[in-house]
């Protein structure tokens, strides 16, 4: 299979926030916390793998799939 020549496979942390949909401070906490990981550039930049941006796009459309929606549904029900 040939890589997409669109997908980058580093992002810088703005980036990768505007991917995530998060802020950056958000996202500096979750490198900082282990939930993400990334690389450091030799100038001290934290880049993210695009794989593990999609790791954590999943994990974070299945969270609000299994408990943000059934919350939002009780209270529309109500």
């Amino acid at each position: 299979m040939v890589p997409d020549p669109k997908i980058k496979l580093y992002y810088s942390i703005g980036e990768a926030a505007k991917y995530l949909g998060v802020s950056i401070q958000t996202l500096r906490r979750w490198t900082k916390s282990g939930k993400i990981s990334y690389i450091r550039t030799g100038g001290g930049f934290r880049r993210f793998p695009h794989n593990e941006l999609l790791r954590l796009k999943n994990f974070l459309i299945v969270f609000v799939i299994n408990h943000v929606l059934p919350r939002i549904s009780v209270v529309v029900s109500k």
